[in-house]
């Protein structure tokens, strides 16, 4: 399950193709595998046997189909856990909030509170108040000046950054600040 998007949207076809093709990248620099061995080492068997599967690691490189997480019907994990099982740490590159807030689907104010609180701590503080409770209406530290906690994100060098900035640009269109998006913009 995508832990940032609450509300049901229909996900950008190219954003999808990035999102399974970050996945699967991940999994081959983790493993070291080639696609075949992928193929080879996660297919499902059955009564002990290998099932040829036709060849749906070169579907996952090319971002054409999108793995399945979670539990099966009948029991057992699905691919996407299999793998993080194996190699942990892959399958946050299917679910980070970054894929939501690059896809134009319009978002929710609780979107974007949930995306501030799932970064980590020294980038969350910057905006939600340490003890603001989830249900809480009011939970930002301060006024925002983007420009300077644009430029300061990014100095982070991560993805959390990166999302923090994309996450102002995405708050900005909500709440319809002309000058908080173009100095999100700006640093971006």
């Amino acid at each position: 399950m995508n832990p940032v998007a609450i509300y049901p949207y229909k996900e950008d076809a190219h954003i999808r193709k990035m999102r399974v093709q970050a996945w699967y990248r991940a999994v081959v620099k983790t493993s070291g595998l080639s696609t075949r061995d992928l193929e080879r080492k996660f297919s499902e068997s059955d009564a002990g046997r290998k099932v040829n599967r036709s060849c749906v690691w070169n579907k996952y490189r090319r971002g054409e189909v999108v793995p399945r997480s979670g539990q099966k019907p009948g029991g057992g994990a699905n691919l996407v856990d299999r793998v993080e099982a194996e190699y942990p740490e892959t399958a946050k590159w299917l679910y980070l909030p970054m894929w939501r807030l690059l896809d134009r689907a319009p978002m929710e104010m609780s979107e974007i509170r949930q995306c501030y609180e799932s970064l980590p701590p020294p980038i969350r503080s910057i905006f939600i108040h340490q003890e603001a409770e989830p249900s809480s209406l009011f939970w930002r530290t301060r006024p925002l000046d983007c420009k300077r906690e644009g430029e300061l994100l990014l100095r982070f060098e991560s993805l959390d950054g990166l999302t923090a900035v994309l996450v102002l640009q995405r708050e900005s269109i909500i709440v319809q600040c002309r000058q908080q998006h173009a100095a999100s913009r700006v640093v971006l």
